[in-house]
């Protein structure tokens, strides 16, 4: 019986990674696409950017489960948000880096105005 347990358990975590893996993929590839309507990568780039998105959206999804005050998460999505800015960077020709800053503070912009109709 408790062999049966353990395995339960395990599928259980497994269709769980799995599934998170799936959504923050999904998640990835909707972000570098809507990215790319503005940016205009090309082919290798938006591998590049694809890669650069999924690894910073599976940090973030690690740092959600992660234990620790609401301020020590902030720095760290802070730190997550510089390193992606920071690979970009590499990633990206100068015009299509600033796109990318643009992009993303017409974001926050967006994001704000919302949460302050609320």
């Amino acid at each position: 019986m408790h062999k049966i347990r353990i395995l339960v358990l395990g599928v259980l975590f497994l269709t769980t990674s799995a599934v998170l893996h799936a959504q923050t993929d999904s998640t990835a590839k909707v972000m570098t696409d809507n990215l790319n309507s503005k940016v205009q990568f090309s082919k290798d780039q938006y591998n590049q950017v694809l890669q650069a998105n999924q690894d910073f959206l599976t940090a973030m999804q690690k740092l959600r489960t992660d234990e620790g005050s609401r301020l020590s998460k902030f720095k760290s999505l802070k730190s997550l948000d510089e390193n992606r800015d920071a690979k970009m960077k590499q990633i990206l020709s100068d015009d299509q880096y600033k796109l990318y800053l643009k992009n993303k503070e017409d974001k926050r912009k967006q994001m704000k105005s919302l949460k302050d109709s609320k």
